[in-house]
């Protein structure tokens, strides 16, 4: 009997370090599996972001916006724009985004908060055909958003030709132009397709926070860049100190 109770008590030992086993083994698995699924899903939408009509939308938008009030004798009052950052915060609403780029001497704040809304709605659009994009870390959504952005600045054939140079500043120039440009194409680009599409959904317009604090932050840092990268020709040309 007692020979008999041991070879129970061994085999029940035996059957629990199995099991013990089998459960690592199988959250070992289980987590490869994810981690190939997410990694997988990142490859499928590099193949197919930068294909999508309204990802390409967006890219074509940006290049609006960011030429809307692109202007080489641009000067930015810093202590204004800083305040319109603050007013852009807590602005609710389309008309008081509107009234806050007005009051602060923009010549087209209808035309401006338009193309800010419909950026917002066409990446919305994207959001919903990638949807993992919101499941991301914001260095992988970044880099799958410039990989996809860039491949679209490769392909896309667009009438706007930038007039040729015939000096180093005007090479710094464009260049400068064009890094600002890629900034606010990803600072707007990742306000709506990362942690921010929750307060998308929330608000009665197409994405009012996001649109102020994303969009339109974007924009005003872009101005500044934009500035910045003309005053700089500007004193390289030895138009001013």
């Amino acid at each position: 009997m007692r020979k008999v109770t041991t070879i129970y008590g061994f085999i029940l030992s035996a059957l629990t370090t199995l099991v013990f086993f089998s459960i690592v083994i199988t959250g070992c698995n289980k987590g490869y599996q994810n981690n190939r699924n997410h990694n997988q899903i990142i490859e499928e939408y590099k193949l197919a972001l930068f294909k999508d009509n309204d990802f390409i939308d967006n890219y074509r938008l940006d290049r609006v916006i960011t030429n809307l009030n692109k202007n080489i004798n641009l000067v930015i009052d810093e202590n204004k724009t800083n305040a319109l950052v603050e007013i852009l915060k807590v602005s609710k609403s389309k008309e008081e985004l509107r009234q806050a780029f007005a009051s602060f001497g923009y010549r087209n704040p209808i035309e401006l908060v338009a193309l800010f809304d419909l950026k917002a709605s066409i990446l919305i659009k994207v959001l919903q055909k990638f949807p993992y994009l919101s499941k991301l870390k914001t260095e992988e959504l970044k880099k799958i958003f410039l990989y996809s952005y860039e491949r679209v600045n490769l392909i896309t054939i667009t009438d706007e030709h930038k007039p040729g140079c015939s000096n180093n500043c005007c090479d710094g120039y464009v260049d400068g132009i064009s890094d600002c440009d890629l900034d606010f194409a990803i600072v707007s680009g990742l306000s709506i397709l990362g942690g921010a599409v929750a307060t998308v959904f929330a608000t009665p317009i197409v994405g009012a926070t996001t649109v102020s604090t994303g969009i339109g932050g974007a924009y005003l840092m872009h101005e500044k860049c934009s500035a910045t990268s003309a005053r700089v020709y500007r004193q390289c040309m030895g138009y001013s100190k």
